[in-house]
């Protein structure tokens, strides 16, 4: 499974403002199912291009592994607040009290 960004996370104003150079990270992803986890997903953490470019792939399958219905969780319990990471650089400016959104697909 591949997952990209669809362009820079900006606000939803007529002129949006850009969280430039903003970079979002998926770390700490987790499959689940009810299947044996030694058929889980290997997963891996991956830095997401946001120009919207190219996709990551945060899930593979080896051969004879991957079947059933899984789900990834990207962080839990303690570890939840580690599993995305959006990192913003301080010469960044950014508007107080906005909201910054983006976009992201997941493609198998």
């Amino acid at each position: 499974m591949t997952v990209k960004q669809n362009g820079q996370f900006q606000t939803a104003d007529t002129t949006p403002a850009v969280l430039t150079n903003a970079q979002m990270s998926m770390v700490a992803a987790t499959p689940n199912s009810t299947e044996l986890i030694a058929l889980a997903y290997l997963t891996v953490p991956v830095a997401l291009d946001p120009t919207g470019a190219s996709s990551s792939p945060v899930a593979t399958a080896a051969l004879s592994t991957g079947m059933g219905t899984w789900t990834l969780a990207f962080g839990s319990g303690a570890g939840a607040a580690q599993g995305v990471k959006l990192t913003v650089p301080n010469a960044t400016t950014k508007l107080a009290n906005d909201q910054y959104n983006t976009y992201l697909d997941l493609e198998r």
